[in-house]
């Protein structure tokens, strides 16, 4: 098994009724070998549970043999202006303003009204034109599997 896969069943247990989840784990190999852990909760995660995960993660690591080399391991949580990795990030920035890029290229911007199980729904704006400049909204169903980048537009 390799490192990601053996840190992301070490988190498991740990994890489990946490309501925390996993959203990347990137190892960059070197002559120190770079472990960047992000997790999210739900109703937001804080720097204690992250210390809290960092510490069991050390002392697990460092009780195996199999991991006696050169390290670090950073433990955080997405930062704001990061792209949306996993569905459940949706569920928190509901009522934010986002930024979607489609898969084929194009870019929408509006209110995150829903999420549900296979995508979002995005209300929009959209100026008329003519003499008044109105704004109609309207709301667009955005499936998962058609955002290619989503982020909170700050």
């Amino acid at each position: 098994m390799d490192l990601k896969n053996n840190i992301l069943s070490l988190l498991e247990p740990k994890l489990k009724d946490t309501g925390i989840f996993v959203v990347s784990l990137y190892i960059q190999p070197g002559r120190v070998t770079h472990i960047c852990l992000s997790l999210e909760k739900d109703s937001g995660i804080n720097i204690d549970e992250c210390a809290g995960i960092s510490r069991y993660l050390l002392n697990e690591l460092s009780a195996n043999p199999e991991y006696d080399f050169p390290y670090t391991l950073e433990v955080s949580s997405p930062g704001i202006d990061k792209p949306f990795v996993h569905p459940r990030q949706y569920n928190r920035n509901i009522n934010k303003h986002l930024r979607v890029i489609t898969n084929d290229g194009s870019s929408r911007e509006g209110i995150l009204e829903n999420v549900y199980e296979n995508g979002i729904v995005l209300k929009e704006k959209l100026e008329t034109k003519g003499k008044k400049k109105d704004q109609i909204t309207f709301s667009k169903n955005i499936a998962f599997s058609e955002i290619k980048e989503a982020k909170c537009k700050i």
